[in-house]
């Protein structure tokens, strides 16, 4: 469902939807393989998904694996990303603050369940 609401986002800012092409996508970087769970070229999107972060740890690692995503695909397409994006399916009270919190201070659009919390 996530590629989908990107996709409703990008096209309410007025991108074409059949120039969008949303997706899962696998980078090279440095010799290695990146998985991005949510990904566009043009505009440049980078965004995780996870069904469950069990506590704030958990939070902090998935925050940190979408900073280091966005990182390759800004260099590898020598662009910045245009939205970067947190999907979370379900998690403590305690992770959500952290995300809520950090997202907001790196521009990162948080989604949590099936709900928009801070679109950056």
């Amino acid at each position: 469902y996530t590629s989908s609401f990107v996709k409703i986002m990008l096209e309410d800012e007025g991108y074409d939807e059949k120039a969008l092409d949303i997706g899962r996508r696998v980078l090279i970087s440095g010799g290695k393989q990146v998985e991005i769970d949510v990904f566009n070229e043009e505009p440049l999107v980078v965004g995780e998904v996870t069904t469950y972060l069990p506590g704030r740890e958990e939070a902090e690692k998935e925050v940190e694996k979408l900073k280091e995503r966005v990182e390759i695909a800004e260099k590898l397409f020598g662009k910045q990303v245009k939205l970067k994006l947190l999907s979370v399916g379900n998690a403590p009270k305690d992770a959500v603050d952290y995300l809520r919190e950090e997202c907001r201070q790196d521009g990162i659009t948080l989604v949590y369940g099936k709900e928009l919390v801070d679109r950056a």
